[in-house]
């Protein structure tokens, strides 16, 4: 079974230490959740958003994030939306207390932003505490 303290937890939200995004995580069963809410109003008007869903595998917590997410391109020192790119990317959750959920999800080391094609990918561990 999910232990008590987990169910407690759903609905609340997280925020990354590392991006400072904040995530709604919810718990269901076996599976867990998390929705960026925090987005920016000019991003969400477009319909951004990245959800991460991880099915319980033994003490981790593994699965995808789906994103929706403008792509930059720096041209003359200025950046501007170059594309709108739907990704597929892969999230492990190693632990999920009261007061912190550590992972490690795959982030972009390199991508075109035209063909919106993901050339090469780091992962890159992360850290979450409850929004006060």
């Amino acid at each position: 079974g999910t232990p008590p303290k987990m169910v407690r937890s759903a609905g609340r939200v997280w925020r990354s230490l590392t991006t400072g995004k904040e995530y709604r995580v919810r718990v269901e069963s076996q599976i867990l959740r998390a929705e960026w809410v925090n987005i920016p109003a000019a991003l969400k008007q477009r319909g951004a958003y990245i959800r991460s869903e991880c099915r319980r595998a033994g003490s981790k917590w593994v699965g995808t994030s789906r994103s929706y997410l403008p792509c930059t391109l720096s041209e003359g020192g200025k950046e501007r939306i170059g594309n709108w790119c739907r990704l597929l990317t892969r999230i492990e959750i190693d632990s999920v207390t009261e007061s912190t959920i550590t992972g490690r999800a795959e982030g972009l080391r390199r991508f075109d932003c035209k063909s919106c094609k993901i050339l090469e990918t780091v992962w890159k561990d992360f850290r979450w505490v409850p929004k006060k």
